[in-house]
């Protein structure tokens, strides 16, 4: 049997408990905002963090969509195949709708990201896919991981490739060139210590193969406890609006970068 992981599994879904710490250290960024949105979308990852945010913006109306795990390549894929049909309510005081993403778009004064910009094989097309679901200057948050993430355990794959996770300044790239406005990027690093095998593999097996049985061997190389490293990647701009006078002027503000 090869005892070398298989590549990277598209379809991981990242553990409950570390998409929870993500979604809370993405709504302590909302900190940061001077703007009460009236309709927010929450895409990706541990979807009932978002239901606190109705607190936050009293009033608001909230959607809803969880990761599944399926690719995001292109923009259709997100909007018109990905999830399909909502089966997610709107949470409005006592009442409920549901909703396709492609009848919000251009609606959401407030879009919310987690752990969901890795699955797609063309970042680029999802940023672009989420520019069109937000209004006219408001703004998108994001998380997902960085490169260095499970670096520790990268020497296991031997020849098999590895995800291409694009790194903080890639993104901020490609925001200033699909034209947000005020982009601001900023990463850190945690680190995960497990006591034993069983532990990893519950969290990470579905990232390194569909199966985790087949490599039971593979960590047996590996001594345990193990520190793993996962790293984050935050980031958030402005849907611009350009104006009539400038219909196409780029975003003129620089990037901001931020490594914690």
């Amino acid at each position: 049997m090869d005892q070398r992981l298989t590549p990277y599994n598209p379809n991981f879904l990242p553990p409950c408990w570390l998409a929870d710490e993500v979604a809370e250290r993405l709504s302590d960024r909302l900190d940061w905002l001077k703007i009460t949105p009236r309709r927010i979308l929450w895409l990706g990852a541990a979807e009932q963090r978002a239901a606190a945010l109705t607190k936050r913006y009293r009033g608001a109306t909230l959607t809803a969509f969880p990761a599944n795990g399926r690719t995001a390549g292109t923009k259709r894929s997100l909007i018109s195949r990905w999830y399909d049909r909502l089966g997610h309510r709107t949470r409005e005081g006592g009442s409920s709708a549901a909703f396709t993403l492609a009848e919000l778009a251009g609606s959401a004064e407030l879009l919310l990201a987690n752990l969901l910009l890795y699955h797609a094989q063309e970042p680029k097309a999802l940023l672009a896919a989420w520019q069109e679901l937000l209004a006219p200057h408001a703004p998108l948050f994001f998380t997902t991981f960085g490169p260095d993430t499970l670096k520790e355990v990268r020497a296991l794959a031997g020849d098999s490739p590895w995800p291409h996770l694009p790194d903080m300044h890639d993104l901020g790239d490609l925001l200033v060139q699909l034209r947000y406005a005020e982009p601001v990027m900023d990463m850190h690093y945690l680190t995960i210590s497990y006591q034993t095998p069983q532990g990893f593999w519950a969290d990470w097996g579905p990232w390194l193969a569909p199966d985790a049985k087949e490599h039971a061997a593979t960590l047996r190389q590996v001594t345990f406890p193990l520190a793993i490293t996962v790293e984050l990647v935050f980031g958030h701009a402005w849907r611009a609006v350009p104006s009539p006078d400038r219909p196409n002027a780029s975003t003129p503000q620089p990037i901001h970068w931020y490594r914690r």
